[in-house]
């Protein structure tokens, strides 16, 4: 939308966050594929695959480890190629990369295992396209919305594709995983307790304006916050697809 050649400090924010992007998905493709390495990682920085290290403390075959950075960094090479190079110039010969790393990022935003990312990746390609080029926005509905339903269709049917796949395109209708859709309702459950908590214990207690006191702040606030803490934690164990907490240098963190 601003023209990036009279704004040299706004062109770089792609570049930058992109570049940020990889490097937060380095240490987290690292406990992904050792999650051994995790508690020592996370001493240094917080970006590491808790789902993958609880699996591998349960000695659970998880089959099913979600990846959220890798859609981050599909996000941000989408918003990149939106950026630097013109939806309009995509057909060139000479910008023949820009239309499969596009797709790539697709592929890549699905494989995550993410609902959320998948919303993020249409809502960031529909503005960035509404903005730049109208027309091909239009066309390219079509040919995403294609592509989708040879997905949802062919599954179980032509072929099996991998859980987290399955887990992103689960709100779409298809012969899913059971493994996959009883994921996805878990986490719509732990979703629904956490609400249920912030309203019961936070909001409906405070109110949007506070207590109507002088001072909203009383000592019973600093007691009470750390068992409505364990409620939300003990509401979060609940869900299946949680295995529970685990301490990482003397700091607990929910998985």
């Amino acid at each position: 939308w601003f023209p990036l050649g009279k704004s040299p400090w706004l062109s770089r924010v792609p570049l930058l966050y992109l570049t940020g992007s990889i490097l937060e998905f380095t240490p987290f493709a690292i406990s992904s594929a050792a999650p051994s390495l995790a508690p020592y990682i996370f001493r240094i920085y917080s970006s590491v695959n808790i789902e993958a290290y609880a699996g591998a403390q349960a000695f659970r075959d998880d089959s099913m480890v979600r990846v959220g950075q890798v859609a981050s960094v599909a996000l941000a090479l989408q918003l990149a190629l939106l950026c630097y190079f013109p939806p309009r110039d995509w057909i060139r010969p000479g910008r023949w990369f820009v239309v499969p790393l596009s797709i790539l990022s697709l592929g890549a935003t699905i494989w995550s295992g993410f609902r959320s990312y998948l919303l993020n990746y249409f809502l960031l390609s529909s503005v960035g396209l509404f903005l730049r080029a109208r027309l091909i926005l239009f066309l390219c509905i079509p040919l995403l919305a294609g592509g989708i339903a040879l997905l949802v269709i062919g599954q179980g049917s032509l072929f099996n594709l991998p859980l987290t796949i399955q887990r992103t395109l689960s709100p779409f209708p298809g012969k899913w995983n059971r493994d996959a859709l009883m994921s996805a309702e878990s986490s719509n459950d732990f979703r629904t307790n956490i609400q249920k908590v912030y309203k019961t214990d936070f909001m409906e207690k405070a109110g949007w304006l506070g207590d109507s006191t002088p001072n909203t702040w009383r000592p019973g606030h600093q007691i009470s916050a750390p068992c409505k803490w364990s409620r939300a934690v003990r509401l979060r164990q609940k869900v299946t697809s949680y295995p529970g907490i685990i301490t990482w240098a003397g700091s607990p963190s929910t998985t």
